[in-house]
This record gives structure tokens, sequence and C-alpha cells, in this order.
């Protein structure tokens, strides 16, 4: 990939893969003997290709800002890793908790701002008396979320040379223009580096992103300090739209997408290039666009059985032109291998909703049976008390389920003319929530309470309920966390796609609000520990418009994993087309 940045005339790397548990996870420790070789190779091949690697590490999500000691061992791992030839490092601040995590952080700094601003300057400062520099991601870094009180007044205590990343108007933005650079540097006083997060498709592993770059304006160069891309894992793959990212930074003027690919496939690919456009065509339509197979993995939408045979043929025939190419067209058959378990993990995928009894077949469209995840609920004569006691119910249970994981996870639900009752059975040993951490950081349970009763509608809304509550500390717990979530562009999606998603502190206060006073009036939670794990009872109110729509997810911590145990038979606790009907 270095080597191919050389060639095309891309000036920088950014090193920054959160699997690296040196970079995010591990930021303290120095990289061990085989690993720092590694990182060295790296560094050198990118002197050799005529690119500047830039080092990033994420230390915000435990660092104490104010701590000197935490301050010099990030100081020994950048020298460290200086070591090996880099002069150019990162800050980043990314999808961490938006809030100042520690007493004595709170105790010395007004805000995050605050904290992060003497970080940046004491360690600015530092590099550049060693001939190093310095570039920062904030923790708000689009303008569809995040606090931007926040980002200005970083902006304002920050040295104003250090460089700022930033996503756009969106995650992926479909469209950045000069007017959008001149904003941001309105708003953080300097120009700022976009993070184009394009060809990355971490959203949607399912396919690949071949399209050209789209929608950067003409006169974006003159409003902003520079682009980087964020690629694909599919490393060569990632190079189609790459080599369109080069000679629109070249001649952002007299850039045209379509031009640019096919001089790009052209170019890199040979008499191979047809197969190439020919994925692109059928499966590499641009993020914010539905794809063919899009209903096939978001739960909800109808299928087009004909039309998803005749893509996944086409796909197919084009991986098995390129794979074929072999020896005089090393890229093409790379790049066919790459991509050859997105196809068949997709074409299995297929298969199996195909033969899946909870898909309806009707004159060529599959659609999801929702009457498959209705759950038939008791009334009960008498309310019940809630005390995290199993005694005296008698309601059957239901198995709340997750494809690999072996714990034991159990529901009963039921009513009375006012409430909803939810019992919960956990078989699984409890990690609580320890100091300094928010509910959904350890074992939880999360009830999400749909605002109407639309089986259609695949991300959340701002009427939708979400509740929090936390395993048990000691015999008996009590707490919650309400809050009402919205999500919209490429999150709506990117949540209501993700079957494995959680709520956390970081999705509570980015996309949500305190709830209501009058949802949230009545609601009782209680739960104590039990001799395999815990037991919790919840009581909420019924809707009186429409029977009540819900997901129930169970959030446990099993050896290294955290599986999410779910209530209905597809369990996407943010995509409402997926919730659970209860009826009655």
């Amino acid at each position: 990939m270095l080597a191919f940045l050389g060639r095309v005339g891309l000036t920088d790397y950014v090193y920054a893969p959160k699997n690296d548990p040196y970079h995010r996870d591990r930021w303290r420790d120095p990289y061990p003997p085989d690993a720092r070789a590694q990182l060295g190779e790296l560094a050198a091949a990118a002197r050799a290709a005529g690119v500047r690697m830039h080092f990033a590490i994420s230390p915000g999500g435990t660092m104490v800002y104010s701590d000197s000691l935490d301050y010099r061992t990030l100081r020994r791992k950048l020298a460290d890793v200086g070591d090996l030839g880099i002069a150019h490092f990162a800050l980043f601040f990314d999808d961490v908790p938006p809030r100042l995590s520690h007493a004595a952080d709170r105790e010395r700094y007004a805000d995050l701002a605050t904290a992060q601003a003497e970080l940046i300057n004491r360690l600015a400062a530092d590099l550049r008396s060693e001939g190093a520099t310095l570039t920062v991601t904030p923790t708000t870094y689009t303008d569809a979320w995040g606090d931007q009180l926040y980002a200005r007044r970083l902006g304002e205590l920050t040295d104003a040379t250090v460089p700022f990343f930033w996503t756009g108007a969106d995650v992926v933005s479909p469209m950045i223009t000069a007017a959008d650079g001149d904003r941001w540097h309105g708003l953080l006083g300097r120009r700022v580096l976009i993070w184009d997060n394009y060809p990355v498709n971490d959203f949607a592993r399912w396919r690949p992103f071949l399209g050209p770059f789209r929608g950067r304006g003409p006169s974006l160069g003159r409003s902003i300090g520079g682009l980087v891309s964020n690629p694909m894992n599919e490393a060569h793959a990632s190079m189609l739209p790459l080599a369109t990212l080069a000679q629109y930074a070249r001649a952002p003027g007299e850039y045209d997408p379509d031009v640019a690919l096919a001089r790009a496939a052209d170019d890199l690919f040979g008499d191979a290039a047809g197969a190439v456009l020919t994925l692109q065509e059928v499966w590499g339509s641009p993020a914010d666009q539905l794809n063919v197979f899009d209903p096939v993995y978001l739960p909800g939408r109808p299928i087009d059985s004909a039309a998803v045979e005749t893509a996944l043929a086409t796909v197919r025939g084009a991986i098995q032109g390129l794979r074929a190419a072999g020896e005089r067209n090393g890229l093409a058959q790379a790049v066919g291998e790459e991509l050859t378990p997105m196809y068949r993990a997709t074409e299995e995928r297929w298969r199996s909703i195909r033969s899946d009894v909870r898909y309806l077949h009707e004159r060529g469209v599959l659609r999801y049976d929702v009457s498959v995840d209705r759950l038939r609920i008791p009334f009960l004569e008498r309310p019940r008390t809630i005390d995290g006691r199993l005694e005296g119910l008698e309601t059957p249970w239901v198995a709340l389920t997750h494809p690999n994981a072996a714990g034991q996870v159990r529901a009963a639900l039921m009513r009375d003319t006012a409430w909803l009752y939810v019992v919960v059975d956990v078989d699984v040993p409890v990690r609580r929530v320890a100091e300094g951490e928010q509910v959904g950081d350890a074992d939880h349970l999360a009830l999400v309470l749909q605002g109407d009763g639309a089986t259609d509608r695949y991300h959340l809304a701002a009427d939708d309920l979400v509740l929090l509550f936390p395993a048990p500390r000691a015999e008996v717990t009590t707490v919650m966390v309400a809050q009402v979530q919205r999500y919209e562009g490429f999150m709506a999606k990117y949540m209501a796609d993700n079957r494995g998603m959680t709520f956390g502190e970081f999705h509570l206060t980015t996309f949500g609000q305190p709830a209501a006073a009058d949802r949230v009036a009545g609601i009782r939670y209680a739960a104590r520990r039990s001799a395999g794990g815990y037991v919790a009872e919840i009581r909420v109110p019924l809707r009186s418009d429409h029977q009540q729509r819900l997901s129930l997810t169970v959030t446990t911590s099993e050896g290294e994993q955290r599986p999410t145990y779910g209530l209905a038979s597809r369990n996407y606790p943010t995509n409402p087309a997926t919730f659970v009907q209860l009826v009655w």
C-alpha cells in the first residue's frame, strides 16, 4: 500500500488501527520487540516510497489528564516510536466519553476541552523541540453529533498551528464543499484536515466500496489544510478509489469522477479493467445509496429475489475473471481473492434467508413474517411488587438467545391494566459497573420501548425510549438510565445494520436526550444477586394507543467476550423493524 501511495502521488500515511492494542487499549505499554520491529519495517517502507508516516495514539479512553505520570508515559511511548525514524505523530480523542471521567481531572479542569487543550499544547511544544509534528482528532469530529461548544473552546485554547481532523457534515459525508471547510475553519480557528471516511466499509463489512471519490467540491482545497482517506481492510481493492483521490488532489477543478474511475481502472488493471468496473457497478455504489444487497443485510426491508440472484451471478463472474488474471495481472488476482469471502458470505446469507421459514414469498419478493416475533403475555389480576424476587412468579419463561454464547438467560413478561412487567433471570457470572464506569460499560440489560407501532421503521426515532439497567453491585440495585434516542444519516444505517450493537455512554450522551417526565413516571427497577448471576425486575407504563413493541437485551461478560442475549429471533436493539410485539 505504501509503495502504491508513492506511485500515484499520495503523500501521507496515518497509522491508527484500533485492533493494534498498543495504539488504544494498551497505549501505556511499549511495543514488544516483534511488534516494534514490524513497525520499524513499516516506517522504512514509507521512507522508501516517499510517504510521510504519522503514528497515532489514542489514550483518551483511560488517560488521567492531570496525572504527570500518564504524560511521562505518553512521551516515553512516542519517543520509543520516534527512534524508528518516525517524526510525525497524531493524538486521537475520537469515540471516547465526552466528559471528564476521573475525579482528579474534574477537580483540576473546568471541562474536557480545557484538559485536552493543556495536553495538546504541552505535547506539541515538546515534539516541536525535537523536530516532530502533532495532529489531533477531537472528540467532536463531525457536524452530525457531539458538542460544538466543546470544539470551539478546544480550538480557542489550543495552539493554532496544530492541525485538527474533521470528517465533514457526517461520519461518512456524501458532500464536502469549500463552504464546509470555511465553517469548520471558523469553528476550530484553523484550516482543518478532512478525514474522509471513504472507501472504508467497517459499517458494512459485507460489501466493498469501489467507486470514485464523489461530492468533493472543486474549490475545497482553498478552505482546508489537506484530505486523508480511510480505506477498507481490503487493501488491494482500496487502490481503485484511492487512485481517483490522487487524480482529484492533483487537479480538483478538472476532476470528473467517472472519467477518473475509468482511467484508474485502466492504469491499475489493464485488460481486467472491465471485470473490476462490473463489480463497481453492481456492488460498489456510494455509501449513502441503497445497494441491491442492502435488504439482505438490513432486517425489515423487502428483498427482490430476481435482482439479488442476477447481482450474485454478475459478481461471481467478475470475481472469477479477476482471479483468473493470474500472473499477468497480480493486482487483479489479489482483488479477486480479497472479495471472494465477501461474495461467499453474501451468497450464504441469501441462501439462509431463502430457506428461512420466517420469510414470506410473495410474487418474487421476500418479506419477513413479523408475526414470528409476537409474544402473547398473560394478564395479572393484582399489581406485582417490584423487589427482584421470583417468589410467586407462575408466568411461562421465554429464553433469550445468542448464537455463540453458552450462558442461560430467560425472561418473563406480563401485564395488568396499567403496567408492563419484565422479569429477567441471568445465570451468568456478573461483572458489575466499577467506579468511573457507566451503566453500559459492564453487565447490564436494555429495554427499548418503541414509540409507535410501525413494523417497517429501521432506526430509532425521537419518541423511542431506551432504558438501561445495571447488574446489581451488591444485594440490591435500583438504578436506571432513561433516554430518548434518535439516529439519522450514517448512524441510522450503521446502528440498524449492526446485530451486536449495544448501548453505552457514547450513544446515550451523543444521540440521546433525557426522557420527558411523563415517559418515565412510575417506572420501577430492582435487581438482586443470585447464586449464578442476578435477577432483575422492571415495571413500565403500558402505552394506551397501541400494543407495545419492544427490544429486550442482556449484555454479559463471558471470558473475553461481551455477548448480548436478545428476546427476539433477530437481535438488533436499535432497529425497530426487528422488535417483539406484545399481544394479549
